[in-house]
């Protein structure tokens, strides 16, 4: 045996094994990884006025993401009050902070953890009262 066929054939074992990890180890994780996140953002109650303008959910062997974005006529202190408070009646633990992000610091990132799993809530535009902001849970391995 030459050393190119060795090495095809170490690549081709390697690419079988990660392949059968995906479909026999992470892919279960994964399906239910995505039904208890669907379920967290179920048992939520959305801020009142809310209206969901946009829902996005990517589901893979490795990582789930659930995105829901969100047009309300509130504050970003009303609308970070409001899931402080929802956050913790669910179960969800706050990491404490309260993140800076975007031009001249105009956006706030509250995140949260349960388990295995993150949940974060982000507002872009925190000057005015005619704002949008998401929920944003997710799973990984």
């Amino acid at each position: 045996m030459n050393i190119a066929k060795i090495i095809r054939n170490i690549i081709y074992v390697f690419l079988v094994l990660n392949i059968l990890n995906s479909f026999f180890f992470l892919a279960p994780r994964s399906n239910k990884a995505y039904k208890d996140l669907q379920q967290e953002y179920h048992e939520l109650n959305i801020l009142p006025g809310s209206t969901l303008i946009h829902q996005e959910d990517v589901h893979k062997p490795e990582a789930v993401y659930l995105l829901y974005d969100f047009a309300v006529n509130k504050s970003w202190d009303e609308i970070s009050d409001f899931y402080l408070k929802e956050m913790e009646k669910n179960g969800w633990k706050w990491d404490g902070k309260v993140e800076k992000f975007g031009k001249d610091d105009n956006g706030r990132t509250l995140r949260f953890y349960k388990g295995n799993y993150k949940l974060s809530i982000g507002c872009s535009n925190i000057q005015t009262n005619d704002s949008s902001y998401n929920i944003f849970l997710r799973w990984a391995r």
